[in-house]
């Protein structure tokens, strides 16, 4: 309780007497950090392939693509062909407090699984082909490394990961197989990311095909991920209201 005759100034109030320049750099961390947080909460990137590789989004991410190929008998529809040197590259990706990584790979029948390869990498954020098997790893101030199914050239398979609501939990074809806590917050805020082939642009290329990628600012429920993983994104992502997300 507030003693009699006393009172306690607002936040604004003492910001107030603050120096100017004090003040200034207050208020554009405040605002820097609250567009962060809505541009991670908004994130919502999707690679279905269906149309010159182009994502479906409702933010602009600028992608480049490199010596990417196609393959009208992908996954679901299209898919995309990394040979080796092919990758897709987004300068700047948000990573929120809570979210998604999905996609479909099939490793190359030729391909050494003996052979370290990125499906897609974010510096300590993202899925890789390890000492035969997929993995996924994730940073909230301790790298945590998920082993995931061996990997099976010339099959497709499906890996998932999300975060939020204390818990980091892998899929694998759609199915719950590993969870680990969660601090809360991710160690970065935002990454480089490259599809294809290591977060440094070179080393670790993937071979093979990928369908469906899918990053999002929210945690989807294991339900959402079983029927990504069944139906695809077009027609088995769907809001919290349960209407469908994207239409044919």
């Amino acid at each position: 309780m507030t003693p009699a005759g006393s009172s306690i100034a607002p936040r604004w109030h003492l910001k107030s007497r603050l120096p100017p320049e004090t003040q200034w750099e207050i208020l554009r961390e405040e605002t820097i950090s609250r567009v962060r947080r809505q541009r991670q909460s908004a994130l919502d990137l999707q690679f279905t392939f269906e149309s010159d590789a182009t994502p479906q989004s409702e933010q602009n991410y600028a992608p480049t693509f490199s010596n990417l190929g196609s393959s009208r008998v992908g996954r679901f529809g299209q898919s995309a062909v990394f040979d080796g040197t092919a990758k897709i590259h987004i300068a700047d990706l948000p990573i929120g407090d809570e979210g998604t990584y999905a996609v479909w790979y099939k490793v190359g029948e030729g391909a050494d699984v003996t052979e370290r390869m990125c499906i897609f990498g974010m510096n300590g954020y993202g899925f890789e082909i390890y000492g035969g098997r997929a993995r996924a790893t994730f940073n909230d101030g301790k790298l945590k490394l998920f082993p995931a199914d061996v990997a099976k050239p010339g099959e497709w398979q499906h890996i998932a990961l999300t975060w939020g609501g204390g818990r980091i939990t892998l899929y694998q074809d759609g199915c719950e197989v590993k969870w680990a806590p969660f601090s809360g917050k991710p160690k970065a805020d935002t990454r480089e990311l490259y599809v294809g082939a290591r977060w440094t642009g070179h080393g670790r290329e993937f071979v093979g095909e990928m369908d469906d990628i899918l990053i999002q600012g929210r945690c989807l429920k294991p339900e959402d991920i079983s029927r990504i993983a069944r139906l695809g994104i077009s027609q088995g992502l769907v809001e919290a209201d349960g209407t469908p997300q994207l239409q044919d």
